[in-house]
């Protein structure tokens, strides 16, 4: 699944060629018609066949823009995928941002550039997008089917840890008089789990908790590197998890 940053498009994608497509249009008209809308599957709304554009023609056939509208009038479209000769998507093409975009362009016959116009999507983008997404929405759906905090913390820290390929993952909380614990982990042998143990106050001391209670975020790509800013007392602790490098965000 891909998502259009702007317009709300969603294409169903099979090995990066597109299957459907449902837009914003589709999924309120799906929520207003099915009272179990949050257990439709997103086979269930999106539309096929779907009406794509190779990049060959896309090259070949645009000159002043007509062609384009032309293939949105026809099919009575909004969205236009555009996909590579085997048919897998490679980006987006948006009638609006499109009819906007010739508005304002000084020569009929001037093309535009991917690099500079925003009616075309990379498929980088989307794919970015469709990542977080997916997590977004898998998330949503087991949180949805479990109440109990546990089960939300674990499936919070196994699909962070699928989406980003980490190696570890975890939920660590602060407590009252400074010491903390993880609660929730999500690691991949060999490295040892750290879940069970608890921690004293010089881990987190209080400078820090006051920076992550402002919303800081912090990445270490190497704890071993001078200007990592840990003390070397730190790093001896947390080598022994085979901690290399790390991305702290508060959730609070």
């Amino acid at each position: 699944m891909a998502s259009h940053p702007e317009s709300g498009c969603i294409l169903a994608l099979y090995r990066r060629k597109v299957v459907g497509i449902a837009t914003r249009q589709d999924l309120m008209q799906a929520i207003a018609q099915n009272p179990e809308w949050s257990h439709m599957r997103l086979s269930q709304v999106v539309n096929r066949p779907v009406i794509t554009i190779s990049e060959a023609d896309l090259e070949s056939d645009f000159q002043d823009g007509s062609f384009l509208v032309n293939q949105f009038t026809r099919h009575q479209i909004r969205y236009l995928p555009v996909v590579d000769k085997q048919a897998r998507l490679v980006g987006l093409i948006d009638k609006t941002l499109l009819l906007q975009q010739l508005h304002t362009l000084s020569s009929a016959r001037s093309t535009i550039p991917e690099s500079t116009s925003p009616l075309f999507v990379s498929s980088d983008e989307l794919y970015r997008q469709n990542q977080r997404v997916h997590l977004l929405a898998e998330l949503a759906l087991k949180i949805r089917q479990s109440l109990q905090l546990k089960d939300i913390l674990h499936t919070t820290v196994t699909e962070v840890q699928r989406l980003l390929n980490a190696d570890r993952v975890l939920i660590y909380q602060v407590l009252a008089d400074g010491t903390g614990k993880p609660i929730s982990e999500a690691v991949i042998p060999p490295y040892p789990p750290i879940l069970g143990y608890s921690f004293p106050e010089e881990v987190f001391p209080e400078e820090y908790q006051t920076l992550y209670a402002q919303g800081r975020v912090l990445a270490i790509s190497d704890v071993h590197a001078p200007n990592s800013g840990l003390a070397e007392c730190l790093v001896e602790f947390i080598e022994q998890w085979g901690i290399q490098s790390k991305l702290i965000v508060p959730i609070v």
